[in-house]
């Protein structure tokens, strides 16, 4: 039996776990670059901090990302990442 159709399944089966994650990401998180969600990926966060970071972000949750967090440090993290994102200046190619 060989090992190549076995990785290569699973090397296919990763890369769709990681389309779906990125695309979770931008769904809650708005239109980010893929380096940004690469760089939130990288913190391998949960859902819950992600959807933490998504209500504040969007204005509805009660305390700030800047400032004195009192969001789970995580969910401060991924906060930062896009507003940090969103205060870069944009290359024209």
């Amino acid at each position: 039996m060989s090992i190549e159709p076995a990785c290569t399944t699973l090397c296919q089966e990763r890369s769709k776990v990681s389309h779906g994650l990125r695309g979770r990401v931008r769904r809650l998180l708005g239109d980010l670059d893929d380096a940004t969600v690469a760089e939130i990926l990288k913190l391998q966060p949960t859902l819950l901090e992600l959807e933490l970071a998504a209500e504040e972000l969007d204005g509805r949750a009660d305390v700030p990302i800047k400032g004195e967090h009192h969001l789970s440090p995580m969910a401060a993290q991924i906060g930062e990442i896009v507003l940090s994102d969103e205060e870069a200046p944009e290359h024209d190619g």
